[in-house]
């Protein structure tokens, strides 16, 4: 009897699908306007697979969407925190804006 896969491991299997699919939308020459969805979409998907791929494959939503909330609270601290620091750095540098 075939074992059925908890919340986690689905998740990881559908991210990766969609992270080739992303490739994909990347790699095909026809198209950039597909170029430029196919690279936001990847961008999204790498951020999902940080938090999914910090998950076990036997992880339940909960977990799921905790991971998720705590992955993008850190990315929103270091974009803040980039923002905040660039004059700073830039003025460090002896570069004036």
């Amino acid at each position: 009897m075939p074992t059925r896969r908890t919340v986690g491991g689905r998740l990881q299997f559908m991210v990766i699908v969609l992270l080739i699919a992303a490739f994909i939308l990347i790699a095909q020459p026809f198209s950039f306007t597909v170029y430029q969805w196919g690279f936001l979409f990847l961008f999204a998907m790498t951020i999902v697979q940080i938090a999914v791929g910090n998950v076990g494959p036997d992880a339940a939503w909960g977990a799921v969407l905790r991971a998720l909330g705590i992955t993008l609270a850190i990315l929103a601290v270091m974009v803040g925190l980039g923002i905040y620091l660039t004059p700073y750095l830039i003025h460090m540098g002896g570069v004036s804006p």
